[in-house]
């Protein structure tokens, strides 16, 4: 790790452990907003989460657009956009996940207009200055500073009835962040130290919240996690986890957070002998070193499975022939990743998610 380094700060404002209808009255309040524009994805946790907002600030909701979507279809990032010209919108708030939020961040950079995030789950979607839009099955990702919000609001109480089986990919999602920060090239001790905190609370909470669901100090862990790893994302570059998924997501429609909690302990095992250092602090902050250090994509398995995470790609859904696809696709691609790209171990290791099979200490 580089002892000299240069650190971005991000210019977000957070408001962390607040009621979420309070938090983002007081944000629309300070940024005078008259004419706002709600964004949420379909269904009954957007809408129950919308309303005290919805409440709270009032005549100020000029449009609600309800139809946000996985991967961001350039169809609805065009509706979207339409949505807040027709009613001249001056702020925007997002409220939900991944979905919701990463279309909000692509309408407030393409209209310049300010954001209020109020994530339900963990995608850590909220700190990140860009986001992907699908097109005829090909995610592409956009990178503007415009893109982070002026504000982001994380209610715990928003979490609470958040399934297992949402709850534990959405965090894997994030845990993944935290962990390919920890051997990006732009990597330096903050980041670290970051991504470290960001795997220990994981680590800690997971196991408490799939006990117990409601258990409200877990969950306030496990935001502060994906807050933690979002910031990390923000400030360093993605390797084969992240490239992979978004090739299994964009061509093949999976679920983000699903793909992302099945691929990322082979991704783990793929980079382990490239990143030495990197597994080892994974091993301390998962509270496994020792004997077991060489053994962290056994340990992330075992989290992801115990968390509610689908044990395979079969069972997402993939079919069998996208391996091939996938694999020389990402072999195709330049990106910086700690081991070399290989088509044919990539191959295996798509097979071996595929099937659902315990990841190898390193491939």
């Amino acid at each position: 790790m580089r002892e000299t380094f240069v650190y971005t700060i991000l210019p977000v404002r957070a408001l962390f452990d607040v009621a979420a209808a309070d938090g983002v009255a007081c944000e629309a309040d300070r940024l005078k907003w008259t004419r706002v524009l709600l964004i949420t994805a379909p269904g009954g946790r957007a809408a129950a989460a919308s309303g005290p907002i919805l409440a709270a600030i009032g005549g100020r909701v000029a449009a609600v657009f309800a139809d946000a979507r996985e991967h961001v279809p350039v169809e609805v990032l065009t509706a979207c956009i339409e949505a807040h010209g027709a009613v001249a919108a001056d702020g925007i708030v997002a409220i939900g996940g991944g979905s919701a939020i990463g279309l909000g961040k692509l309408v407030a950079a393409r209209t310049k207009t300010p954001l209020i995030a109020v994530p339900t789950t963990y995608s850590g979607a909220e700190m990140t200055p860009f986001n992907a839009v699908t097109e005829n099955g090909v995610k592409t990702q956009h990178r503007d500073v415009a893109m982070l919000p002026a504000a982001i609001v994380y209610d715990p109480e928003l979490t609470l009835t958040l399934p297992l089986a949402v709850t534990g990919p959405s965090m894997m999602n994030a845990l993944a962040h935290a962990i390919e920060g920890l051997y990006a090239p732009e990597t330096h001790p903050v980041v670290a130290l970051k991504s470290e905190m960001a795997i220990q609370l994981a680590a800690r909470a997971l196991p408490k919240v799939a006990a117990r669901l409601d258990d409200r100090d877990g969950r306030r862990d496990l935001l502060l996690s994906a807050m933690l790893s979002g910031e990390v994302l923000a400030v360093t570059s993605v390797g084969l986890h992240h490239k992979l998924c978004h090739i299994l997501g964009g061509a093949f429609g999976l679920s983000h957070a699903g793909v992302n909690a099945v691929i990322l302990p082979y991704a783990i095992a793929y980079n382990a002998t490239g990143a030495p250092d990197a597994m080892a602090r994974i091993a301390v902050a998962l509270g496994i070193a020792g004997d077991q250090t060489r053994d962290v994509a056994g340990a992330i398995f075992d989290l992801a499975q115990a968390s509610g995470a689908s044990a395979s790609l079969a069972a997402l859904g993939l079919p069998e022939e996208a391996i091939e696809i996938a694999a020389r696709t990402a072999a195709g691609q330049t990106y910086a990743n700690p081991v070399p790209l290989d088509v044919e171990r990539l191959r295996g290791l798509l097979a071996a998610a595929y099937r659902g099979d315990r990841p190898p200490t390193a491939w």
